[in-house]
């Protein structure tokens, strides 16, 4: 039984020493903090209010999965293509 307590914890600190490395660099968290600092999703991106957001996306069909004549329902797989 203490073998196996020691096999578990020697893996969950291998584990969590390189946990830091598997999510991602310093440099990497430092760029993406600074890239978003002051950053609000609910502010609209424009100079005066009363201009318009243009927001262009596309879609790529890629494969028909089924179609209901009947309901007239059609299941697709697609690609958003902003």
């Amino acid at each position: 039984m203490a073998a196996g307590t020691s096999i578990l914890l020697t893996s969950c600190l291998l584990l969590f020493s390189v946990s830091k490395t598997v999510c991602g660099s310093e440099d990497e968290e430092r760029l993406v903090r600074d890239l978003f600092r002051g950053y609000n999703k609910l502010i609209r991106p424009v100079e005066n209010m009363t201009h318009r957001v243009d927001v262009a996306f596309g879609l790529a069909f890629i494969q028909l999965i089924n179609v209901n004549e009947k309901n007239q329902i059609m299941k697709s797989n697609v690609w958003l293509r902003l």
